[in-house]
């Protein structure tokens, strides 16, 4: 780390992850907690948000989201909803940007504990909302009315749904005439992301 501390959120999880590598893939140990130990965001946070390939692309997803604020009428205010949002790796770049012009700002995962968690962290942020959803399931069963959001976000999770079609429709079935999906996915992989993620 001392000799490139620009990737020391890289090194500190992969020396948390490498030398428990084959635990993790015979099942002797659960790889949730090698990534989240008890609960915690603490080992992956600093991925998500400091590594220099998420902050430059959490930087495209922020002028994204500006892009859009700036295509609708003045005035308008925005509805944004995030697919997955996990431990909150883009929400922490977007909603300082989008606070004022965004009305509602939907965080959603399939996971309580991840909703829980942002709601302390992002509790200064009034527009958030939080709530489950399952994006490879009818968002409509799960409490979503239709055409509802100006701007969806997702960084590096509609790849973990089983059937693209049917995720990509029900993104669709979220968005307003005229809305963006703003697709954020790793479409490589690198030694890094096998050994920990």
């Amino acid at each position: 780390c001392a000799a490139h501390p620009k990737v020391w959120a890289e090194v500190q999880l992969a020396e948390r992850c490498g030398p428990r590598f084959a635990e993790a893939l015979s099942g002797a140990i659960a790889y949730q907690e090698l990534l989240f130990p008890g609960g915690s965001m603490e080992a992956v946070r600093p991925v998500y948000e400091k590594a220099v390939a998420s902050a430059f692309y959490n930087r495209c997803c922020v002028a994204a989201a500006e892009a859009v604020l700036e295509l609708l009428s003045v005035g308008c205010s925005v509805v944004a909803l995030e697919v997955g949002a996990g431990s909150g790796g883009t929400a922490s770049s977007l909603l300082p940007v989008i606070d004022g012009s965004c009305r509602r700002y939907v965080f959603t995962d399939v996971s309580t504990v991840f909703l829980r968690q942002a709601s302390v962290r992002f509790s200064a942020f009034h527009f958030v909302e939080y709530s489950l959803l399952n994006i490879d399931a009818d968002p409509r069963l799960q409490g979503f009315a239709r055409h509802q959001c100006d701007v969806i976000v997702a960084t590096n999770v509609l790849h973990a749904t089983p059937f693209m079609h049917n995720t990509l429709h029900n993104c669709e079935q979220l968005l307003r005439s005229g809305g963006m999906l703003v697709v954020n996915e790793a479409l490589a992989t690198a030694a890094f992301l096998q050994i920990t993620f």
